[in-house]
């Protein structure tokens, strides 16, 4: 497998760390990301039929293009007087990103490690930027960023590049390896620089990715029992630990998780769960498309709005039904993160998607191109190199024959 596919590859995953270096609206709607996947699909040709229709893969996208079809379909049914585009443009692009990300990882198998690689380089450089003080700015809330990036946006990255490292530290990272010195001064780095986004959203994608490198998983060796490595244990409350400090001395950040207790609506989140409620109960099968959305948000706030809940946005757009689909792919993915982690003790891909959970839970996904990453890293993260005990040979092959030879049956 040529090797600048794999450079290309690394680019991307590095880019989405400082799209904020070259925002969107310095050269109209094109983007710093959007020129590294530009150059990445590149660097596919000529073989594109080889990486978006990969039989190997439909197990994952299979349940996406039902969800797609869905998705326009009830665009086109509720378009009314919107000004909202049938066809969901962004969507489609990170779901073909997903889909070529998945099939280079099943064709190339060193190609994961090289875009966590790229991944946690371009986390290091806006932690540089952020500590030395080069494009920075605060604003009211003393919250800092990067070239006017979004905080929030901005912190989340970061916790999960620092939860990546810490995986490695803990020697549950499989083929993602960073020397020991090197991993314990870029957590610092890292958790310097997420305090001072200031994003409590942040802090919940670190802690729950700690959680999961401190979990027991599934043991090859005893049967089907629990095994919990004392290394990832304890680099996994030293985290926690070294967290809980840096966070004390943080009165921004601290500032902030008290407004949790005071306000008791999760920044406003609550509130706007409850109003967009009814609207669910009432086109609960199929729902109202993201037109329809955008034209009754119109009405009720002067502007389209995001529910900041992937579940509760999938069920606004394309009712139950559309749920279930879209639940049906990440169960998929979320297997795949799980067999790795429970056969191998690689824990990269559950790292990854405990931080799709958070943007599940109170941010947003659909749009969001790193989302759309770490669901193909964690989807693929079964084909990345891993050392192999001799005693296990044979389940590894065995495991790998059966994630790549299963059929979508739903």
């Amino acid at each position: 497998m040529p090797e600048y596919r794999r450079w290309a590859l690394a680019l991307y995953a590095c880019s989405l760390n400082l799209e904020s270096l070259v925002p969107e609206s310095a050269l109209g709607s094109f983007s710093l990301a959007k020129g590294t996947g530009f150059l990445y699909l590149l660097s596919l040709f000529p073989d594109y039929g080889t990486y978006l229709l990969g039989r190997a893969e439909a197990y994952f996208w299979t349940p996406l293009l039902l969800f797609v079809a869905l998705f326009v379909g009830s665009n086109l049914a509720n378009a009314g007087s919107s000004s909202v585009s049938v066809l969901p443009g962004v969507l489609l692009l990170n779901i073909a990103v997903f889909v070529l990300v998945l099939n280079h990882l099943s064709l190339d198998k060193r190609a994961f490690q090289w875009a966590l690689r790229g991944f946690v380089l371009g986390a290091l450089i806006v932690s540089v930027l952020m500590v030395v003080g080069v494009g920075t700015s605060l604003n009211a809330d003393m919250r800092l960023s990067v070239f006017g990036a979004n905080e929030n946006e901005m912190g989340m990255k970061l916790a999960s590049a620092l939860a990546i490292v810490g995986a490695s530290l803990a020697g549950v990272g499989g083929r993602m390896r960073i020397h020991p010195i090197a991993a314990v001064g870029f957590s610092g780095l890292l958790l310097w620089a997420l305090v001072l986004t200031g994003s409590r959203s942040a802090l919940v994608v670190l802690i729950a990715g700690l959680l999961v490198l401190g979990l027991p998983r599934s043991s090859t060796h005893n049967r089907g029992g629990l095994d919990g490595s004392r290394r990832q244990i304890l680099i996994s409350l030293l985290l926690l630990a070294s967290t809980l400090v840096v966070v004390l001395q943080s009165g921004t950040l601290l500032e902030r998780l008290a407004e949790i207790a005071t306000d008791g609506d999760a920044g406003g989140r609550l509130a706007l769960w409850v109003l967009v409620l009814p609207v669910i109960a009432d086109n609960w099968l199929l729902g109202i498309g993201a037109t329809g959305f955008s034209a009754w948000s119109q009405d009720l706030f002067g502007a389209t709005i995001n529910p900041h809940n992937v579940l509760l946005e999938v069920a606004i757009y394309v009712g139950a039904l559309g749920l279930l689909v879209f639940g049906v792919f990440l169960w998929r993915v979320g297997r795949a993160a799980w067999e790795k982690w429970s056969y191998h003790g690689d824990a990269v891909g559950m790292v990854l998607l405990s931080s799709v959970a958070v943007l599940l839970a109170g941010n947003q996904l659909l749009g969001v191109k790193t989302g759309w990453l770490f669901l193909a890293l964690a989807a693929g993260s079964h084909h990345a190199q891993v050392p192999q005990a001799t005693s296990t040979h044979n389940q590894t092959n065995q495991l790998r024959t059966n994630i790549n030879t299963r059929q979508p049956n739903g």
